[in-house]
């Protein structure tokens, strides 16, 4: 099973660092599952991207949980990765 790292703001590379100085600004911490994604700017900022669009649509924020955590859920079961909430109500 790989490992992956859980980035801080100080540790992500650079194309990272403002997603997460974002999402931490916007949700008040950085989850596991996006640290982890920080590895990665371009899945990170596409993660974030989905996050938006669906905070923008007409769904109530228990609606956006309900359609997110399936795929958070797998994600995470598939990677190995723990992660905390990320979908949290702005």
């Amino acid at each position: 099973m790989s490992t992956f790292q859980v980035h801080t703001v100080d540790s992500a590379p650079q194309g990272s660092k403002e997603a997460l100085n974002g999402l931490r600004k916007n949700i008040g911490m950085i989850p596991n599952l996006a640290a982890s994604m920080a590895e990665s700017p371009e899945l990170l900022r596409g993660f974030l991207a989905v996050r938006e669009i669906l905070y923008r649509g007409s769904f109530t924020p228990a609606e956006v949980q309900v359609l997110a955590s399936p795929t958070l859920s797998r994600t995470a079961a598939a990677t190995g990765w723990r992660c905390t909430p990320l979908l949290r109500s702005k």
